[in-house]
């Protein structure tokens, strides 16, 4: 036959034809399918040895680039492999090392020679988690006419949403009675409490709830007589955003305030807030009809929020009577570029007003943590304790009459501080600064979930008895949050001992930062005191003398 090569064994066509039939598992000598290439029996591809990809061509050879990352590795030939057509490239003396994203794996072990690695010149590049995720500033919006009994309500909500800012109007916070937000901040941890209640009168009052670390500076913008207000600077990230908060009553001949006055007086506010430098939030009850456009003076406050370059987003009815009463207002230059954006409004909390929920375009920070010695003093056991205290020697050498009180005094601090080491050593704990609600359960979040799907039926269909069971599956749910809450406060004063009983109550009913001490006023504290010292004795005096 022609082409074949001398001192090999030749095959007539037949012979070769029958080697179609043998299974692939067989590997062929390469000068078998050779004659077999050159007779066109069949394609190259058929033959393990021989594979190629899709869309190649199967006898054409190339050459293939082999990166070699270490000088001592060599090209030795394996199992199917042809090294005739491999190209050593020698990157060991690189200027820089190869970028190589690392996995899960520790990349400083140590790796076969034969697989020519060499760990000095991978980098490590730094990942990202998959779970992370950018989340952004949240804020909620909530005239809740009276916060006193719903502080339960209030913390609920913010745990649900992961609120980072939480505005409330109508407070009913007194200006003398501070156990509402007492209650609040042991009921929630991680947040603060920027208010301004109502001065002289019931009802009123305006709120900032605020996450503990961010940068918080209050304002000052005066004080009006047509509308509460709480003005703060918030820093997050290194983005600047003026707050302003508003209540603004309804006209009435209590409090004589009309709408002219109102518009007159918070045209002038817009005036100061407009050429505040960052981003500008203003939120709050306006008690304007906005959504009505034949209302004159909804026109008229409109007009003035056009003047001032600004733009209200609340859309659809925030109160019980159909009105868009809770207004966000913003500059109109941000609203395009998403500062503001998914403006929705619930009724998942108990007020005749919707709570409106919406966030920022500004990243929220990573939680910060920190790092507190703990030393675990339950574990030393009595026994042990005065064991290590007998072994107390006063001073090392024999001569005791000749050493200070003072030096014995420090010797024996430091044999303590020796013992509590051995018995009790010291201990770093990481802890993360979030907000937590330990009364908060996983039954209560089942119980909101149910009442979520209850508020989903009756929007889809809006029929009174399906209102009906929303409302009555809320208030429920928050009844179970109000009894968790107190369990959790009554549990913690059944468990407290002597020492720590009155600072838990003193956190409970009201904290002396915000109380202070009522005392009358004077002018003379030392005349204070002796007045009432004179008070209490002319009572025992008097009372003793009914005593036979």
């Amino acid at each position: 036959m022609p082409n074949v090569k001398p001192n090999l064994h030749s095959y007539s066509r037949q012979e070769l034809i029958d080697l179609r039939t043998i299974p692939r598992s067989i590997p062929l000598s390469h000068e078998i399918i050779d004659q077999i290439i050159t007779n066109g029996i069949t394609a190259t591809n058929r033959f393990k040895n021989h594979r190629t990809k899709r869309g190649t061509k199967g006898v054409k050879r190339r050459r293939i680039p082999v990166i070699i990352t270490s000088p001592n590795y060599e090209l030795s030939r394996g199992p199917g492999s042809n090294t005739d057509n491999l190209i050593a490239i020698d990157c060991t003396k690189a200027p820089k090392p190869i970028q190589t994203v690392m996995g899960n794996r520790d990349h400083t072990r140590s790796y076969q020679q034969n697989r020519g690695i060499e760990n000095q010149n991978l980098l490590t590049v730094k990942r990202i988690s998959a779970f992370h995720r950018n989340r952004k500033l949240s804020f909620s919006l909530w005239n809740a006419r009276s916060i006193n009994n719903k502080i339960a309500a209030l913390c609920s909500s913010i745990v649900e949403n992961d609120t980072d800012i939480f505005a409330v109007t109508e407070t009913w916070i007194g200006e003398h009675r501070q156990c509402a937000v007492s209650e609040f901040k042991a009921s929630l941890s991680g947040y603060d409490v920027y208010q301004r209640p109502r001065a002289n009168r019931k009802g009123g009052g305006v709120a900032l709830i605020i996450r503990s670390d961010y940068k918080v500076k209050k304002m000052n913008s005066g004080l009006f007589k047509s509308f509460e207000h709480v003005d703060l600077t918030v820093k997050v990230n290194d983005v600047t955003t003026r707050i302003a908060l508003i209540y603004r009553p309804p006209p009435s001949r209590t409090n004589g305030c009309k709408t002219a006055d109102f518009l007159v007086e918070f045209a002038s506010f817009l005036e100061v807030l407009v050429i505040a430098p960052g981003r500008l939030i203003i939120l709050g009850d306006f008690n304007i009809h906005v959504d009505n456009a034949t209302n004159g003076d909804a026109l008229k406050f409109h007009d003035l929020l056009c003047s001032m370059n600004l733009v209200q987003l609340v859309r659809g009815s925030t109160h019980a009577s159909g009105h868009t009463l809770d207004l966000v207002i913003t500059r109109s230059i941000e609203s395009p570029i998403c500062t503001i954006s998914d403006v929705t409004n619930d009724n998942s909390l108990p007020s005749d007003h919707s709570l409106i929920k919406f966030i920022t375009d500004i990243s929220r920070p990573h939680a910060t943590k920190t790092t507190r010695v703990i030393r675990n003093i339950r574990s030393i056991r009595s026994d042990q304790l005065v064991e290590a205290i007998k072994k107390y020697k006063p001073v090392d050498s024999d001569d005791e009459y000749g050493i200070s009180v003072d030096t014995l005094s420090v010797n024996f601090g430091k044999k303590l501080s020796d013992v509590m080491d051995m018995l009790a050593p010291a201990k770093k704990k990481v802890i993360v600064n979030k907000a937590r609600a330990p009364w908060y359960t996983d039954e209560l979040r089942l119980l909101r979930n149910n009442v979520r799907r209850l508020e989903r039926a009756w929007l889809s269909s809006p029929l009174e008895i399906n209102k009906q069971i929303f409302h009555g599956a809320r208030t429920s749910y928050h009844d179970e949050c109000e009894r968790a809450k107190t369990q959790y406060h009554r549990s913690r004063i059944q468990s407290a001992n002597t020492r720590k009983l009155f600072a838990v109550v003193d956190e409970i009913t009201g904290d002396k930062k915000l109380t202070g001490a009522i005392l009358p006023k004077h002018n003379d504290p030392q005349q204070m005191a002796q007045d009432f010292s004179d008070f209490f004795c002319g009572k025992d005096q008097e009372t003793t003398r009914y005593i036979p």
